[in-house]
């Protein structure tokens, strides 16, 4: 009888110290507020699964997206799904100082947010099925090149093209700095199925190396970035020391399927 007593604590004891693990292995970033030589900057897609508007975020969820914006002290925030420039605007407003770029011609809309620096030039870029955005930016003594992308979710096709595009766009800037943040719907995670999300495989492969050749993937090995235990959501970077970053849990609301990646660099 003590020794199945004693068996069972131990079950216990383990499966306290295995969920514990899990949830401290999740919590990949050490947030601090301590950054002022660092450029801070976070990519989340907004959105999720219901909603009139498709997958944009809803406007009820606004106030946790602004408070998180807030508490995360970033320098730079790159959304997706926002369902129109009026809802970029009411973010804006609230932020208080911020200012954003935002795609044309889409109906979810990608955005990057700012303050502490400004925008030298700004574009567009009409792609399949969603625009993506690219800029300069003057940031405290540096400029950097940023390109804000969400991928296509359902063409492997089509995240290759846009992707390859969006690489060779931002190579063509004669900055020294370079990032690439978004939603790019690749997930090469050896050890998930990934057959139930991408018609190709090899095409998924072959873009998340076309970036990591000249890039490096800020984040790698951090968890997962959405739902269901997938890694969607990349802040690639050349020209920068990477000093921290993952995904924030806990900050997404019940509709959203993604959490917000933060990433921490530093100007060599």
């Amino acid at each position: 009888m003590k020794a199945e007593i004693i068996l069972w604590l131990l079950a216990i004891t383990m499966g306290i110290y295995s969920y514990t693990s899990r949830e401290v292995i999740n919590k990949n970033y050490q947030f601090s507020k301590t950054h002022k030589q660092d450029l801070r900057i976070i990519t989340w897609n907004v959105g999720g699964s219901t909603g009139k508007t498709g997958n944009a975020l809803r406007y009820r969820s606004v106030p946790r997206v602004v408070n998180a914006m807030k508490n995360l002290q970033a320098d730079i925030v790159v959304l997706q799904e926002l369902d129109s420039i009026y809802q970029a605007r009411n973010i804006s407003h609230q932020l208080n100082g911020w200012r954003f770029i935002i795609t044309k011609g889409s109906n979810r809309h990608s955005a990057i947010f700012y303050k502490g620096g400004y925008i030298i030039r700004s574009k567009s870029i009409a792609a399949d099925p969603r625009h993506f955005l690219i800029c300069d930016y003057h940031f405290k003594t540096n400029v950097m090149s940023i390109v804000a992308l969400h991928a296509s979710a359902y063409s492997a096709k089509k995240r290759n093209t846009v992707i390859g595009l969006s690489v060779d766009l931002l190579h063509s800037k004669p900055t020294k700095y370079k990032i690439l943040a978004g939603d790019l719907n690749i997930d090469i995670d050896l050890d998930k199925r990934r057959d139930l999300f991408s018609d190709s495989e090899q095409l998924d492969v072959e873009s998340y190396n076309y970036i990591a050749k000249s890039l490096k993937d800020t984040t790698i090995m951090k968890g997962s970035t959405a739902e269901p235990d997938r890694r969607l959501d990349y802040i690639f970077a050349s020209g920068f020391t990477i000093k921290r970053g993952g995904p924030i849990l806990n900050v997404k609301t019940t509709d959203m399927d993604h959490h917000p990646v933060v990433v921490d660099l530093d100007f060599k």
